[in-house]
């Protein structure tokens, strides 16, 4: 029996009325992440290399023509918690000041509590809508620096409008961060015309990419205000056969990236540019 999503309109904003726990993986997808499995046991090392330098490239590129960004600002990594919270720690040494929804996924909310930021609750007068007035307000009100929410509120199943915050946080110049998980690859995206700051979004869910791998994208120049305060993968530079570290969206790719579950995400990509993401919502 197929799952059935259930949508309603509710002070312009859709609602999800079913959410999945994490999306099933196709035949393909199963087949794309298990690509070089048995060549592991014999030559591990060629075969990373060849993933680096053959699918990771090709999957990135890819990905971001399905969400409306440069390539060479997406990261992949294991998760959502593992990019948010380091990126938090570049963000803390300027901006301390955050506006958190009451009762938003924990993933997204401890890590500022974790950090010390100074943090204002915003609570909905129906525990279910957000007033973008309010919102503003409360902004003014708390001199706040960083928004963070979830596109979609997991307990509620509400659905944000991006578009109308955004220009809330861009006319306040409030550093505005998004976790997508609830809602990647299930609505029609595009990250270039969203004025999010940061978008970052596990892919088991509505991506159906599996357990094990994330998307983070980043605006123009947010690499460069935030310095990253970590090496990964594609951050370092061989110059003159020494080693030079250079910022990038890569600093938060891990070094030892996970082949498998990026290579299923990589046929997902595939499968819903196919379909389409608008044709999907």
């Amino acid at each position: 029996m197929k799952p059935t999503v259930y949508f309603a309109t509710m002070k312009n904003d859709l609602v999800y009325f079913d959410t999945a726990s994490a999306g099933l993986l196709s035949e393909s997808t199963l087949q794309a992440a298990a690509k070089y499995d048995e060549l592991l046991s014999y030559n591990a090392s060629q075969i990373f290399y060849n993933f680096l330098a053959d699918d990771l490239p090709i999957i990135k590129s890819n990905t971001a023509k399905l969400v409306g960004i440069a390539p060479e600002r997406i990261a992949f990594a294991p998760n959502f918690s593992y990019i948010f919270s380091a990126f938090l720690v570049s963000v803390r040494k300027r901006k301390e000041r955050v506006l958190l929804l009451e009762n938003d996924y924990l993933s997204l909310t401890q890590p500022f509590i974790e950090q010390d930021f100074k943090i204002s609750w915003l609570k909905s007068e129906d525990a279910f809508t957000w007033d973008f007035q309010v919102i503003e307000d409360a902004i003014k009100k708390n001199q706040i620096q960083i928004f963070a929410i979830s596109h979609v509120q997991y307990l509620t199943g509400q659905k944000s409008d991006l578009l109308r915050m955004a220009e809330i946080c861009k006319r306040n110049k409030v550093l505005f961060l998004v976790d997508g998980t609830q809602s990647f690859g299930a609505v029609d995206f595009h990250f270039d015309k969203s004025e999010i700051d940061v978008f970052i979004a596990s892919n088991y869910k509505w991506m159906d990419g599996g357990y094990g791998s994330a998307t983070a994208c980043f605006k123009e120049g947010i690499i460069e205000e935030f310095r990253p305060i970590i090496a990964g993968y594609g951050s370092f530079r061989n110059v003159d056969g020494k080693f030079t570290y250079k910022p990038s969206v890569a600093s938060y790719q891990p070094g030892d990236i996970n082949m498998a579950p990026i290579l299923g995400f990589g046929n997902v990509v595939k499968e819903k540019t196919a379909i389409g993401l608008a044709a999907v919502q």
